[in-house]
């Protein structure tokens, strides 16, 4: 009789939440690898690194607004301690305007220097951007009252991401700014696991359908609206397709009409 009833109390005790949710976490299988563009892969989990395709900045170019030129030229202004222009200022001729849309190659000559909007190709020879601030903003010529130092105001091609880097490790979820990091450095697709499906199936007598009063012998269905809400949060496609009573030929007709496999609630 004791060992009846011992064998009874150990078929009835509670598994633990640990031990059960660890018991289902090691039958789980990655789902297998699917290829998206990079539009849809917001929220999705990396099933490869991802590495960069093309160096960030893709060309040298300007950091701010202001006078692409030579440092050797624009070297000897200064400014007043107050920031008033002085007479020791430099002037340079403005030989063009170069916006971020500008492709042809351009290259600096001495006492010259280009109009230049953030962003913009750096003409060949540049080694500084002098911002507008510092300048009499001149259009024809520009006349510089303090001097950055050499490489102020620019990027260099690939100086923050050179080609090859490694942007992002399999496992990681796609977040905005990853997603335009991708973008910035010539990724277009990627290569995610599939999110699951979920279907959430309710069962039980009781149970009746949310906005209906409950009467005696019935159970507003909550679970199943909860259980379907955690599954997208964690990342599935979740459904709830309804509520089937407690009747196995009748669940497994239910199934079959919804094409889906019960899930207790």
């Amino acid at each position: 009789m004791t060992a009846t009833a011992d064998a009874e109390a150990a078929a009835n005790e509670l598994t633990p939440l640990a031990d059960y949710l660890g018991s289902v976490l090691r039958r789980l299988r990655p789902l297998p690898p699917l290829d998206l563009d990079l539009t849809q892969a917001y929220g999705n989990v990396l099933a490869q690194d991802v590495v960069a395709a093309h160096a960030y900045p893709a060309f040298d170019q300007a950091a701010v607004d202001g006078y692409a030129a030579r440092w050797e030229d624009v070297a000897a202004a200064s400014a007043s301690l107050d920031g008033a222009p002085r007479a020791s200022g430099v002037r340079l001729n403005v030989v063009g305007d170069l916006g971020a849309a500008s492709w042809r190659p351009v290259r600096l000559t001495a006492g010259t220097c280009f109009s230049v909007a953030a962003g913009a190709p750096l003409p060949a020879a540049a080694d500084v951007v002098v911002p507008v601030e510092w300048t009499d903003q001149g259009m024809a010529a520009v006349e510089i009252f303090q001097a950055p130092k050499r490489g102020y105001g620019l990027r260099r091609a690939g100086e923050e991401l050179p080609a090859g880097t490694l942007l992002a490790r399999a496992g990681t979820e796609i977040n905005p700014a990853l997603v335009a990091v991708f973008a910035a450095t010539g990724i277009g697709h990627v290569v995610v696991r599939s999110s699951p499906r979920v279907v959430v199936v309710a069962t039980g007598d009781e149970l009746v359908d949310v906005g209906r009063a409950s009467q005696p012998g019935q159970v507003v269905d909550a679970n199943s609206h909860a259980l379907t809400a955690a599954a997208v949060e964690a990342g599935a496609m979740a459904y709830r397709v309804g509520i089937c009573d407690d009747d196995p030929k009748g669940c497994a007709g239910f199934s079959k009409t919804r094409r889906c496999a019960p899930t207790s609630s």
